[in-house]
């Protein structure tokens, strides 16, 4: 009779603290699916960037290669990295965010050499005189930066994803480079 007076009080306390323990459970697994999900849109994201800020920089080294008096500035392409600085930390591993953190460091050192070489245009362009370019050095710059950024995507690709390829634009690749990018600009 004494063990079933002791089994009566402590059946709704065990029920409680089982309850409790379930729900933290599955509030926790929850938790970690959504940032895991958070994580995956995130470097989904992250790689998109870096794919449009590399198509960037081949229209550069074209641009380069033709010793056009310009060169595109990709300091407005780095918004989604820039606005989600304080999330990389927490929905990231530590050598990935040390490997975006080094490339879109990398994107500001060229953007500080071009600036000092140069005269920046309406925040979308560096326009400088041939005969001062430092061609050489920023295609070195811009073909070192390119790898390190295919390693990267290369990287952020590890989340299960679907992907979607955007197509360039045709017109775009179809007419003459500085053509194209006086049309663009409106300069002609």
């Amino acid at each position: 009779m004494l063990g079933n007076y002791w089994l009566a009080q402590l059946t709704p306390a065990a029920l409680m603290v089982s309850i409790i323990v379930i729900n933290h459970l599955i509030t926790t697994q929850r938790a970690d699916k959504k940032a895991e999900k958070e994580s995956c849109r995130l470097r989904c994201a992250l790689a998109a960037e870096l794919h449009a800020l590399l198509d960037l920089y081949h229209i550069n080294l074209q641009l380069i290669e033709q010793k056009t008096n310009y060169l595109l500035s990709s300091r407005s392409s780095v918004v989604l990295y820039r606005a989600n600085l304080a999330r990389l930390a927490t929905l990231l591993e530590a050598t990935l965010v040390e490997q975006l953190v080094g490339v879109f460091a990398q994107n500001e050192q060229i953007e500080a050499v071009l600036s000092a070489h140069t005269n920046f245009k309406g925040g979308l362009s560096y326009q400088f005189g041939t005969a001062d370019a430092k061609f050489a050095e920023w295609k070195t710059m811009l073909e070192q930066s390119s790898r390190n950024i295919e390693n990267v995507c290369r990287l952020l690709q590890d989340c299960k994803q679907v992907t979607v390829s955007i197509k360039p634009l045709g017109w775009f690749r179809q007419i003459p480079l500085p053509q194209a990018m006086d049309k663009l600009l409106g300069t002609r």
